[in-house]
């Protein structure tokens, strides 16, 4: 007995053939393709120019709404305020890799989405250049 018969959704135990009959069976024409989502999440800010800035890993004192315990942040001293949320390769947070405290020089741009705040982004692929880690770290 198969599992589908012990379920109750057939009585019988099919075979390739039937598989092939039902498939067979089934409209082979392609249907219309419907519209596609470019940009789910479209960019206010398409043609900012990246700089090079100087960020730091940290812990957020209240991580609501965010994604995982360490975050990147620019330092103060930057054009850009220390409360601006960063968004680079996940490398940077990876504190196996780099304790948290750990200063970057990445390229970003200012940018935002339609609907949300402003916020840095790099490009994950690019490497970015490891300033130096916190005393405290090995």
């Amino acid at each position: 007995m198969s599992p589908a018969m012990a379920a109750g959704v057939t009585d019988r135990l099919w075979e390739i053939g039937d598989i092939v009959t039902l498939v067979e069976a089934m409209d082979t024409q392609p249907g219309k393709r419907g519209p596609t989502k470019r940009w789910t999440h479209k960019m206010a800010k398409r043609n900012e120019r990246y700089f090079d800035v100087i960020v730091e890993s940290y812990e957020p004192h209240s991580t609501a709404g965010l994604h995982g315990p360490v975050h990147i942040r620019p330092i103060e001293g930057q054009p850009f305020p220390t409360h601006l949320r960063v968004e680079c390769s996940m490398d940077l947070v990876d504190t196996e890799k780099y304790p948290v405290g750990t200063r970057f020089k990445i390229r970003a741009k200012l940018t935002d989405r339609l609907g949300s705040g402003e916020f840095l982004y790099s490009y994950f692929g690019w490497a970015p250049e490891v300033l130096g880690k916190p005393e405290n770290s090995n």
